[in-house]
């Protein structure tokens, strides 16, 4: 997902992400980077 604007935890393993213009999205992974001058989160998928 591009320009997300809200990262936040979820329920079991789930991470919420919303973005600049309002979409949202659950995805069941964790965070493997974050490239905090690049701006940029680097997520891995679990299954």
């Amino acid at each position: 997902m591009k320009d997300v604007s809200l990262l936040k935890p979820g329920e079991e393993g789930e991470l919420y992400l919303e973005g600049i213009l309002g979409e949202q999205k659950k995805v069941r992974a964790k965070i493997k980077e974050l490239q905090l001058t690049e701006h940029k989160i680097i997520l891995e998928l679990v299954e």
